[in-house]
């Protein structure tokens, strides 16, 4: 049956609301999604021009399809849908908060490229949507994640082909995650290892179940701590103290990580995605744009001088100062009100 042409419901306008209705049928390629399913376009750009709105179905096993509406605003008739199946994430939003979820669950999470891929371009995703304010990334069922999944090599690794991989798949996943202007929030459900712990200290903040831990598990088996765990250790806890946790591989519990300054908060496990989405639906009824610039002044100042901070701040103030937020925080204190944020 395959994907039909969305139709228009309502006329569009500039700040008109556009309903499509997507029909989804059963070919293999798609999976199983029965039914008509209808969206709201809610994003209009008058820059561009266009509309571009993205929801969630999921199919009969579960996996996540991210559909993309989008039009030019002065031809509401030419709109294209374009279909994302992801096989090893789920990504779904609840209000303005996206949840980016790791589901191989039978293999404790564990990266391939393919699920590495996916991660980026869920990440992307939310990035690009201005409906989504924060994102929560967690994993499925008892485990964040084991890191790589060893399974897939057979015989000899190349090591040029280790090489590529790392380069490849791990740093645009872990570099979009830190220079991205919206705050991720890591909600560790268990044991994030190797490069698993690499992927939860890239999150900005972290809230970590009380039976979860964090394991630099890579000597464990011959290694070098990689994607990015070195640079994320050292600055969190200092180089000795990094040392000494990366060379001895000591599984650090959630206790002992609020300790160290390797999370924010330790709740118990039940709580968790609870918590953890109380935090980022409070994140995200703030000031969108001023919490992205502070997230990058904070990262770029890891890497320059004073100097260098001050002035990149005050490049950064002179975006901030011309929101429409930051007016609205302004006429709110003034007007001895609680302010109404909506991120532009």
């Amino acid at each position: 049956m395959g994907i039909e042409k969305p139709s228009f419901l309502k006329k569009l306008g500039f700040f008109s609301t556009v309903r499509v209705s997507v029909l989804i049928g059963a070919p293999s390629k798609w999976g199983n999604v029965a039914g008509t399913r209808e969206f709201d376009a809610i994003s209009i750009s008058r820059k561009k021009r266009s509309i571009l709105y993205t929801t969630r179905a999921a199919n009969a096993d579960n996996r996540c399809k991210v559909v993309h509406i989008t039009t030019p605003v002065h031809k509401p008739l030419k709109v294209e849908v374009f279909m994302t199946v992801y096989q090893t994430i789920l990504y779904a939003t609840e209000g303005a908060v996206a949840v980016i979820r790791m589901n191989r669950v039978e293999r404790r999470n564990a990266f391939t490229p393919e699920m590495l891929a996916e991660l980026n371009d869920a990440f992307h995703h939310a990035e690009q949507d201005p409906s989504v304010r924060a994102i929560v990334l967690t994993g499925e069922g008892p485990t964040f994640s084991a890191g790589q999944d060893l399974s897939i090599f057979t015989g000899a690794v190349d090591a040029a082909n280790v090489r590529e991989a790392i380069k490849s798949y791990y740093k645009p996943l872990i570099v979009r995650m830190v220079t991205m202007p919206k705050i991720i929030i890591g909600a560790i459900n268990g044991g994030a290892a190797g490069a698993g712990a690499s992927l939860a200290l890239a999150c900005d903040l972290r809230i970590m179940a009380d039976d979860a831990y964090i394991l630099q598990a890579f000597s464990n088996i011959g290694l070098v701590p990689d994607a990015g765990s070195t640079w994320f250790m050292a600055r969190m806890v200092g180089y000795s103290r990094a040392l000494q946790l990366c060379i001895e591989a000591e599984r650090i519990m959630a206790p002992r990580c609020l300790q160290l300054g390797l999370c924010n908060q330790v709740v118990t496990n039940s709580f968790l995605m609870h918590k953890a989405m109380e935090w980022a639906q409070a994140l995200a009824a703030r000031p969108t744009k001023a919490l992205g610039w502070t997230k990058q002044a904070l990262n770029a100042s890891m890497q320059s001088s004073l100097d260098a901070a001050i002035d990149y701040e005050a490049d950064l103030q002179a975006h901030a100062i011309a929101t429409q937020d930051h007016r609205e925080g302004v006429m709110a204190f003034l007007q001895k009100r609680a302010p109404v944020f909506r991120g532009e």
